[in-house]
């Protein structure tokens, strides 16, 4: 891919963060880009990550699964995840340079900033060396203002109704 790479912000309160995230990746590697997929804060479980992980150009690369929401978590379990979530981040980054992507995908990336597992100014440098190489895409409810003021693109998904809102948990295949 030849073009110009850019930095995709995809937030907010609505469903539908991930799914964009998976269908670009699946476009972009149907144009014969090389896809580096990762999630921060998730179970390791969702729906996507087995098709995906079953296209040859598009390489699913995981950290530690989170045991439970940060809020629910001890100091010591939140510092355990801290590190975890920063040992992560340091794997993506040298798994992008060993492999060279054309597209790096950060799913819940800004979830992690938001909750303080890692730095903002951190993820801006990281972002900025894979910008030069590669299309960056990174999803989360909020984003800090330096993350969003080097994005290209910015959408914001917004929830209107939601079955959560009436109890209705997560369901296998739709959320997760």
């Amino acid at each position: 891919m030849e073009n110009e790479h850019c930095f995709h912000a995809y937030i907010g309160d609505g469903k539908g963060k991930t799914t964009c995230c998976v269908g670009l990746a699946l476009r972009h590697a149907g144009q014969n880009g090389r896809v580096l997929f990762t999630q921060f804060l998730k179970s390791n479980t969702s729906g996507e990550l087995k098709p995906l992980a079953g296209i040859d150009n598009i390489t699913v690369f995981l950290g530690k699964p989170t045991p439970k929401f940060i809020f629910a978590m001890t100091a010591d379990e939140l510092a355990a995840e801290k590190a975890a979530q920063n040992e992560y981040f340091d794997a993506i980054d040298r798994t992008a340079v060993q492999e060279h992507p054309t597209m790096i995908i950060c799913d819940e990336l800004f979830s992690a900033v938001e909750t303080g597992l890692i730095d903002a100014a951190r993820a801006q440098e990281y972002i900025e060396r894979w910008l030069k190489g590669a299309e960056v895409v990174a999803t989360g409810r909020n984003a800090p203002e330096n993350l969003l003021a080097l994005a290209d693109y910015v959408t914001q998904m917004r929830k209107i109704k939601h079955p959560f809102d009436r109890g209705l948990p997560a369901r296998r295949g739709v959320e997760f």
